[in-house]
């Protein structure tokens, strides 16, 4: 079974957390940047590769292949970085 097999709902996205060299460091806060791994084929929003700023207080996290991953919903997304 791979990432990709997962059937998810419109809102639901599969994000990792990553660094972002030039971001500022949120202490205390639940803000993270991360990388869209996974959509739903009904979300027309986000790409899988797009980085984003979310609120992962209420994320459910879970690890797949030895990567650790966060299900969220659209709620969740603060901001859409262009790089």
């Amino acid at each position: 079974m791979a990432l990709s097999d997962l059937i998810l709902k419109k809102d639901e996205l599969i994000i990792t957390q990553i660094l972002k060299e030039d971001a500022p460091v949120l202490d205390n806060s639940s803000l993270i940047y991360a990388s869209v791994e996974a959509i739903s084929q009904l979300q027309d929003l986000y790409a899988v590769g797009d980085i984003i700023l979310v609120d992962a207080s209420n994320a459910i996290q879970f690890t797949f292949d030895g990567i650790f991953y966060s299900l969220i919903t659209t709620n969740a997304v603060n901001l859409i970085v262009n790089l």
